[in-house]
């Protein structure tokens, strides 16, 4: 889950008036250097807003865990994996392409050119790096060989 479209989806359940101050909370949240003050933060922030938006806090507190996850990262790499914008830029990408091709004879060659098209922006995009990669980079080589060893 993306921490923009949970604020996003958060602030379209809260009045207008206490949409800026709501922001700035969850920003804080989002921005937060490590996990445990990110959960101070969520802490503060469920104690100010739980009684005059009780579902949307108890929704978000749900996915506090899915939400937080980047934190597991290191952190010159967090600022570009908190949010789903490359995901969502490549479904763009391919419904761009079928919109194009407007109609398709049959379930199997949706799926060849679903492939084909996500073939060429995986080589186009394979060059890119996100920013503070090169930071990490055998740290994060180290936590993938614990998490998927050989």
């Amino acid at each position: 889950m993306c921490t923009i479209h949970a604020s996003r989806n958060f602030e379209s359940h809260v009045r207008v008036q206490d949409r800026n101050e709501i922001d700035s909370d969850l920003k804080g949240i989002f921005l937060s250097r490590t996990r445990e003050e990110a959960l101070n933060q969520f802490t503060v922030f469920r104690n100010k807003w739980s009684s005059k938006y009780p579902k949307p806090v108890h929704n978000m507190e749900k996915s506090r865990g899915i939400l937080l996850k980047y934190h597991d990262y290191p952190e010159s790499i967090r600022r570009s994996i908190h949010s789903t914008n490359l995901i969502e830029r490549m479904n763009k990408e391919i419904r761009r392409r079928i919109k194009i091709i407007d109609s398709l004879p049959s379930e199997e060659s949706a799926m060849k050119m679903i492939y084909l098209r996500s073939a060429e922006i995986n080589e186009q995009w394979s060059l890119r790096s996100p920013r503070g990669f090169y930071k990490c980079k055998d740290e994060i080589r180290e936590m993938f060989q614990k998490r998927y060893p050989l």
